[in-house]
């Protein structure tokens, strides 16, 4: 929340800046991690290098941490509802997953060097 405006504070339920505020540090670490591999993976996958497979396996790493906490150590669900508690994850866990296995993919059909 360091980050909000208060305009934006305002404009969210109590429940969820608790939630936020609540958030350990290390969980900002793995979303940063996965984000920045993630945008690497994908340069690197146009510029069709090998180190997108290694980087897009990172970014399905940090996108699998990041989500199964938010499931399983908090009340994230109840607070989001079901739409961004679950349904949005759940896209993101399917775009990674898929990422990860059509770079590696390419890499066996030697589409990267």
């Amino acid at each position: 929340t360091v980050l909000m405006t208060d305009e934006l504070k305002a404009a969210l339920p109590t429940e969820q800046i608790e939630l936020i505020n609540s958030s350990p540090s290390w969980l900002n670490i793995v979303f940063a991690i996965g984000v920045f591999s993630g945008v690497l993976a994908c340069l690197m996958l146009l510029m069709r290098r090998k180190l997108a497979v290694l980087l897009f396996g990172i970014s399905l790493l940090m996108v699998l941490t990041q989500n199964i906490y938010g499931w399983l150590a908090t009340n994230a669900a109840e607070v989001y509802g079901s739409v961004q508690g679950y349904i949005m994850p759940l896209i993101v866990i399917i775009i990674s997953i898929f990422l990860y296995f059509y770079s590696k993919g390419a890499a066996q059909k030697g589409w990267l060097r």
